[in-house]
């Protein structure tokens, strides 16, 4: 809160709790006035008539000095503390009044000012800066959370020992530091007990502005010295790496569908090798910090709006075990809080999704996002796809022994004087794969039946042509010689048979023509064969 001073005047409310309608009772309030800060907080119906402290007061100069403060109360009824710059305020003033009359009236909460029901309007308008307010019912935090939460987490510090000042002002941010003294020696010795810190687990590369102004009086002149601008250069460091792995399809039954499944069961998250910002060129990692300890938040989305018998949800008792945060909806589910990374993976691994819809379910596709300091650092996209598999077909493969390869696992024992044992797993099966398998068989042997009948009727043919070749003439050219110093010879009566001859090759001529004979008729003299050219 930032305000001016101002004296007199309304009340300006900071924070207001008042009756809706009827009337103007304020149930809780913050206001501010004449530099005062006043907690009101009223009983609420009670059967007695004792009155009970309802207002603290406090006197602070931070609530009028045109600086930034922050305040923090914390609400142990009777007892209410304040903080401001995460330093406890000294007791209060309490006044008491009565508690608030039964029946109470519906109260409506204001920032900045005050709602009047009685007369349905605002009033006691607050007149400067707010920021960064949360108002946490029933809970409240110890000094050191309350010192952590405003402490920045780099700035400027100075080691006090016996240094000669007399003014050492640091401001509640760290970032300014005021020192005044006399100093017969050099001023530069006070400076090397200024130093910075930054206790950022993963603190911004870059440099950090230096601005030195000083003011030197002596003889009761003022010495002008020159500004000095310098910076601070934070290297680059390994930042932490998430990643989420496991089985990225699973099959199950409609009758485990209806019951639940858990589709994150295999589920592992660890520091592992995502791609990072390039380090810039130049620039070294000095130290290696990246060890991912923790998480804030992981996101389950749905490719697809669940739908009437949908449902994805996470138990009960996972819920109050872990003390986890749950955002549900129709498209996503989200876990927040600060929590270890084997809690997120544990709670993780416990969602259930059903789907008690009857007929062909359609596959559905979760989606996994972990991320840690406010989605600074973010894993990568895990999708895991749920399918149906009936449950005929399921038992026709445990039958057979065929499985998909995917997800395929064996695992054996070797033991002496027993079998190997060999488990085989697989979380999903095709009854494609059975249909494949017994298509190719079936081709194989076909082909193997068409090869041996073909190699059968090749050699039966090659047999049949070697017998008729070994039965057939010789077609080649038949050559005959004549001795041409042979005259003609005169007919006799011997040769009267030339006539029984050429009836002879007539009827030869007639025979098959598979065999083809040969008929010579020669006159005179009778005629020799040249054998020295006769083939056979």
């Amino acid at each position: 809160m930032k305000h001016r001073p101002r004296v007199g005047g309304d009340k300006e409310y900071v924070l207001a709790s008042s009756d809706s309608e009827g009337s103007n009772k304020r149930h809780y309030a913050v206001h501010v006035h004449n530099c005062r800060l006043t907690f009101v907080l009223r009983r609420e119906s009670a059967a007695t008539d004792i009155q009970y402290p309802s207002e603290y007061r406090w006197k602070l100069d931070q609530s009028c000095d045109r600086q930034w403060h922050r305040y923090t109360f914390n609400v142990q009824y009777p007892q209410i503390d304040l903080f401001v710059d995460t330093k406890l305020q000294d007791s209060s003033r309490i006044s008491n009044d009565w508690p608030l009359p039964s029946p109470s009236l519906p109260d409506t909460l204001t920032v900045g000012a005050v709602w009047d029901g009685a007369s349905e309007s605002y009033s006691g308008f607050f007149k400067g800066y707010l920021a960064g307010m949360s108002i946490l019912p029933g809970h409240v935090e110890s000094q050191e959370v309350i010192t952590c939460m405003f402490a920045c987490k780099e700035g400027l510090s100075i080691m006090m020992g016996a240094l000669p000042l007399e003014v050492v002002h640091l401001n509640p941010e760290g970032t300014e530091l005021s020192l005044e003294g006399t100093l017969k020696k050099g001023f530069s010795e006070v400076l090397k007990k200024v130093s910075y810190y930054n206790s950022r687990r993963f603190p911004t590369p870059g440099s950090r502005d230096l601005t030195i102004e000083t003011t030197a009086v002596c003889d009761n002149e003022e010495i002008a010295i020159p500004t000095i601008n310098t910076f601070i250069v934070l290297p680059q460091v390994s930042l932490p790496r998430i990643r989420v792995s496991g089985d990225v399809s699973i099959a199950h039954t409609m009758e485990e569908f209806h019951h639940g499944v858990k589709p994150f069961e295999t589920v592992v998250i660890t520091d592992g090798d995502i791609e990072d910002a390039d380090t810039p060129d130049g620039e070294e990692e000095l130290f290696d910090d990246s060890r991912l300890e923790h998480l804030d938040a992981c996101q389950v989305t749905m490719a697809r709006a669940l739908k009437t018998g949908e449902s994805l949800k996470l138990p009960a008792d996972i819920i109050k075990k872990y003390s986890a945060d749950v955002i549900k909806t129709d498209e996503e589910l989200i876990i927040t809080g600060l929590d270890t990374v084997a809690n997120y993976q544990a709670i993780l691994q416990k969602i259930v999704y059903s789907n008690k819809a009857v007929g062909n379910l359609p596959s559905k596709k979760l989606t996994i996002r972990c991320s840690e300091l406010n989605e600074r650092f973010v894993s990568n996209p895990f999708e895991v796809e749920l399918s149906l598999v009936h449950k005929k077909a399921a038992s026709n493969q445990d039958k057979s022994g065929i499985h998909q390869p995917k997800n395929f696992q064996v695992k054996s024992q070797m033991a002496s004087g027993k079998h190997n044992v060999a488990k085989v797993s697989n979380r999903s099966s095709s009854p494609a794969m059975t249909l494949v398998l017994v298509v190719c068989v079936g081709f194989f042997m076909f082909m193997l039946i068409v090869g041996v009948f073909r190699v059968y009727t090749t050699r039966k043919v090659n047999k049949a042509l070697d017998d008729k070749q070994d039965m057939d003439w010789d077609d080649g050219p038949l050559n005959i010689t004549v001795n041409p110093m042979d005259g003609p010879m005169e007919p006799t009566p011997e040769d009267s048979s030339d006539d029984d001859y050429d009836d002879d090759c007539s009827e030869m001529s007639s025979s098959s023509e598979e065999e083809i004979p040969v008929c010579v008729e020669y006159k005179g003299s009778p005629l020799e064969w040249d054998d020295s050219n006769l083939k056979f």
